[in-house]
């Protein structure tokens, strides 16, 4: 610049400078402008966060009375309660629809347990799931790069603003961020994967009142019934029974019950008739009238050998554990049409389940693995 004059030199340095100083009020208008905006955008995001936090907390308190029910045993509840935080979410989310319908009293949370013990495979499996997830997003955390400013930053208006800004958006926190980014939209839980619950239509005690009446009428104006007063018994232990209390659909079927029962060769004398009726206070009428309709209670009539070989199919061996091997619970239980019975029994490798063949005549243990996989199964 030898050959600018002095006067010029300064005009240009003096020009250089104005420009400077106008990019730098621009870009800190700029840059104020964002923390405003951010700003705004964090209390906003803050109010539904909160809102999730209590709807997270409706869940696991709905878990928490689960837990609290009769209807499950120690050693489940202490297995239940050692779940992932995300998880008692989640299953209560999944249960909250079906305590929606069936209405929050302490029968209801002792039905929900049932149903819960009864998928307990299930729940762990997606423990599992959801603890793996977690673990996945804490190993990616932190392996992205902060940017670093350049020392061209320091002279530079415009890259300085755009790294005041920078540092601004790396000041959201993470769980801030996620909500602007499905643009404040609240969190929608689906519920845990696999599981199904049903809203059993459990009868008030007012209503069972009406229903004994109803069949009474029925039962004492049927001419052609011998044991009418017998079978008021076994209604009576039905109906009234806190410990397995009745749906609606179980109700409307009590006539037809007994009318296949009888088919099946079953009297409702007074002493089959007392003992029905112990038997469903102790196991729910439910298993009781399956066993007796399929012939297999102890009060059914005794088969002869040649009614064996006649009505008994030629049986495979379930516990094959070249056919089951790797095989989930769930997919056993489908498969070969078998039902839990008891609590899952926890192991150092995972659990055994107790299990029962559909005509309740075969018992097996099965042993599932931490991957939720068959290992064997034994009689």
């Amino acid at each position: 610049m030898a050959f600018l004059s002095r006067g010029m030199q300064i005009g240009i340095a003096e020009g250089f400078m104005d420009q400077q100083a106008e990019s730098r009020e621009r870009q800190e208008r700029l840059t104020e402008d964002r923390r405003k905006e951010i700003k705004a955008a964090q209390i906003r995001a803050r109010k539904i966060l909160d809102e999730q936090d209590r709807d997270d907390q409706i869940n696991l308190n709905i878990t928490k009375n689960v837990l609290g029910s009769s209807k499950l045993s120690p050693e489940l509840v202490k297995q239940l309660d050692g779940l992932d935080t995300e998880t008692k979410i989640e299953l209560g989310q999944s249960l909250r629809s079906t305590l929606r319908v069936m209405g929050e009293k302490p029968l209801t949370y002792d039905r929900l347990a049932i149903q819960v013990k009864k998928q307990i495979g299930q729940v762990l499996a997606n423990d599992e799931r959801i603890r793996q997830a977690k673990a996945d997003k804490a190993s990616q955390a932190g392996t992205t790069e902060e940017q670093t400013e350049s020392i061209f930053s320091a002279i530079s208006p415009t890259a300085r603003g755009r790294a005041d800004r920078a540092r601004l958006e790396r000041g959201v926190s993470p769980e801030v961020r996620e909500v602007m980014d499905r643009d404040f939209a609240q969190r929608r839980r689906k519920g845990l994967e696999d599981l199904r619950f049903e809203a059993e239509d459990l009868i008030g005690s007012g209503e069972r009142a009406k229903i004994e009446n109803n069949l009474r009428e029925t039962i004492s104006t049927d001419k052609d019934e011998d044991f009418p007063t017998q079978k008021m018994t076994v209604i009576g232990a039905i109906l009234f029974d806190d410990k397995n209390p009745p749906t609606r659909g179980a109700a409307n079927r009590i006539l037809q019950d007994f009318k296949e029962i009888e088919e099946a060769g079953v009297e409702f004398n007074s002493e089959n008739s007392k003992k029905i009726a112990v038997d469903i206070r102790e196991r729910g009428s439910e298993v009781v009238f399956n066993e007796l309709k399929k012939g297999t209670h102890e009060l059914s009539p005794k088969k002869t050998k040649d009614d064996k070989k006649e009505t008994e199919p030629s049986k495979k061996d379930d516990t094959d554990d070249n056919k089951v091997k790797g095989l989930t619970l769930n997919e056993l239980l489908q498969k070969e049409e078998l039902t839990r019975r008891g609590d899952p029994k926890p192991t150092e490798d995972g659990f055994i389940q107790t299990v029962v063949s559909k005509d309740k005549t075969q018992v097996f243990d099965v042993y599932v693995n931490k991957e939720f996989k068959i290992d064997k199964v034994s009689k």
